[in-house]
């Protein structure tokens, strides 16, 4: 639906469409189509700008001058101090790009924990000095999850079931009255997840069961994006324990680790889209880039080899740059539009919704 001063034309005019709430019954037959995208097409051209020109050069410059920063400590020896402090300042710069990004579409939606995350990330690009920026955005990355859960969680049948959800019209559960209605959203996203993981356990056993939940069942993103992002910002956490430093840090890279993976597996996962769509090729980049990024940050915390956490910095820049295309590609596919088109005028319309025109 549209942003701002805006009205429907009178043929088929529609009530606005709520959010559903548990256990209200269902919507009468006809009386909204189904959801392709809430974003409005002034906030979808937006995020596109904000992709084309501020994510993807910073994300590309943060990449470019850690690498070169890495070479020179160890290939060329010949530490440059400048180039230093270029690449810091510009995974900042990249840093705070996907938090004006993430928390522009996020705020908009009004979800309030992947606001919370964007918001995090932005005061974290502010105010983390050295290596303690990759660790320090753990934070934002751990909630960050929490906007690609919600859109997964849509279509578990417990899900569907709670909240009356019409079979393809599930993404109604991402459509919120408010920041509270989409935290009470995330909660029971939450349990209904780890209500899963334990049917799984009790009915499995341990082995198969650990098995099926994170690997080989049919709803594994969900449950991989939650677990690792509690376990990305436990490990955050503990790195501020005098004496725990380093293990915490190596556990925040251990979880994005394996939360790296659950951006490859969301790419890999038929439960929110085709495997052949560019959202989805573009989530599984993002899912290795992120995973070597961490990996290159965990190899730093060990050996403290120079220039490593400026490249593992850049890596995971990269991946942003990736995550973000991802999005944009699935809300132009839910959109019918083609890859890249920009939404720039009021008339284009998501497939089944009535003309918007200017008031």
């Amino acid at each position: 639906m549209s942003g701002g001063s805006s009205k429907i034309s009178g043929v088929g005019k529609i009530p606005e469409p709520g959010p559903l709430s548990p256990k209200k019954g269902k919507a009468p037959a006809g009386s909204t189509p189904p959801v392709t995208d809430d974003l409005s097409p002034k906030i979808t051209q937006a995020l596109k700008l904000t992709e084309n020109y501020l994510v993807a050069p910073t994300c590309f410059l943060s990449l470019g001058t850690g690498a070169l920063s890495f070479l020179l400590h160890n290939v060329f020896k010949n530490s440059n101090e400048f180039v230093c402090k270029v690449a810091e300042y510009a995974s900042k710069a990249a840093v705070f790009s996907t938090s004006v990004f993430g928390s522009l579409r996020n705020a908009y939606n009004k979800d309030s924990f992947g606001t919370l995350a964007f918001s995090v990330d932005f005061l974290t690009s502010i105010f983390a000095r050295g290596d303690n920026l990759y660790l320090l955005k753990g934070f934002g990355s751990g909630l960050d999850h929490t906007p690609l859960l919600l859109t997964d969680v849509a279509t578990n049948p417990k899900i569907v079931k709670e909240y009356n959800l019409e079979k393809g019209n599930e993404d109604a559960f991402n459509q919120y009255t408010g920041f509270l209605d989409s935290a009470k959203k995330t909660f029971s996203a939450v349990r209904v997840i780890f209500s899963d993981i334990y049917d799984e356990f009790k009915s499995k056993g341990f082995q198969k069961g650990f098995i099926d939940s994170f690997f080989k069942g049919e709803r594994t993103a969900e449950k991989n994006l939650l677990v690792s992002g509690l376990g990305i910002i436990g490990g955050a956490s503990v790195a501020f324990i005098p004496g725990l430093h380093i293990l915490g840090a190596s556990l925040r890279d251990l979880f994005g680790i394996y939360a790296d993976l659950s951006y490859y597996d969301k790419g890999m996962s038929e439960a929110s889209g085709k495997l052949d769509s560019q959202s989805k090729k573009h989530y599984r980049k993002s899912g290795i880039e992120y995973t070597v990024g961490s990996v290159l940050d965990l190899l730093y915390r060990w050996t403290k080899i120079e220039g490593l956490n400026l490249l593992a910095l850049g890596v995971d820049r990269w991946g942003a740059c990736d995550a973000v295309k991802g999005i944009v590609r699935e809300i132009e596919e839910k959109r019918k539009l083609k890859p890249g088109e920009l939404v720039s005028s009021p008339q284009i319309q998501p497939q089944g919704l009535p003309q918007i025109q200017p008031a």
